[in-house]
């Protein structure tokens, strides 16, 4: 009779061994399947930085060209501003000319900050364009080792 036991404990474990191995197989193709297609959006992911990184970068050298046409005629302003003889004008006139004056420094200021600012495009873009490129090697070494599956 423990021989009967012993058969019956093997057949039992063996049932649990054989249908254990069919949940981790299951769930090893429902993973398989999941990083297929998530495999597949990476590409599509990637065009989209890609896309979204020119036109940041175009938007960026338009505005940046933009703001080179408004310094150069903030430079000429103030070098004609230079032009004047305060002695001969009235006290209003110094007034409106020192307001002028001052409006364009600031416009100059504003310009130049802006331009400091935007040169974080260039910076995200090269840090979009690292991270795109590490989501690329990732994806094919995932790839690589699903069809080892």
């Amino acid at each position: 009779m423990a021989n009967e036991e012993k058969i019956e404990n093997v057949e039992g474990t063996t049932e649990s061994v054989i249908t254990a191995l069919q949940k981790v197989i299951t769930l090893l193709d429902r993973i398989k399947n999941a990083i297929e297609e998530s495999s597949s959006k990476i590409p599509n992911a990637s065009v989209q930085l890609n896309t979204v990184t020119q036109a940041t970068e175009l938007a960026t050298v338009e505005i940046l060209d933009v703001l080179d046409v408004m310094g150069t005629k903030i430079h000429i302003l103030e070098n004609g501003m230079k032009e004047f003889d305060q002695a001969g004008i009235s006290e209003k006139q110094v007034l409106m000319l020192t307001g002028i004056k001052q409006t364009l420094a600031e416009l100059k200021e504003n310009t130049s900050n802006i331009t400091v600012a935007l040169q974080v495009q260039d910076i995200t873009a090269q840090k979009i364009g690292a991270a795109n490129h590490l989501i690329e090697i990732c994806s094919q070494r995932i790839i690589k080792r699903v069809e080892l599956f």
